[in-house]
């Protein structure tokens, strides 16, 4: 599998994502969408993202689990 093929969110990165103004719906999107241009992460989570008006911090596989990835922060890029 070369990547994710659904999205969860840690109970932080909801309520985060509501700060944004964005939808569960449109963070999936841009993150099956644009995995592949992911970076390492230094900090807790795996990974960041940095697609359209977000940044995500996310671990992906989510728990040994290739399907899923699991956001645990999120932020409007500036």
């Amino acid at each position: 599998m070369d990547g994710p093929i659904r999205v969860s969110l840690t109970s932080h990165a909801e309520m985060r994502l509501k700060s944004t103004g964005g939808t569960r719906a449109s963070l999936a999107e841009a993150l099956l969408e644009n995995h592949s241009r992911r970076q390492r992460n230094v900090g807790r989570g795996d990974w960041q993202l940095r697609v359209g008006r977000f940044v995500l911090i996310y671990d992906w596989p989510d728990h040994g689990d290739r399907s899923t990835a699991r956001v645990i922060t999120v932020w409007r890029q500036e």
